[in-house]
């Protein structure tokens, strides 16, 4: 038995799985690094206190 991509997402939809696919993240990544950054708002957003 074959199946097309397109006919794998329909088998999974009719059986109620959702495929979803988280990002990866690179082994070189340094969570505490990457936790600082999402503290701290943008450059030029609107909580930025740089005008």
């Amino acid at each position: 038995m074959a199946y097309s991509l397109n006919g794998v997402y329909e088998l999974l939809k009719r059986l109620g799985i959702v495929w979803i696919s988280a990002r990866s993240r690179s082994p070189y990544a340094d969570p505490v690094r990457q936790a600082d950054c999402e503290k701290k708002p943008a450059a030029g957003s609107a909580g930025s206190s740089a005008r």
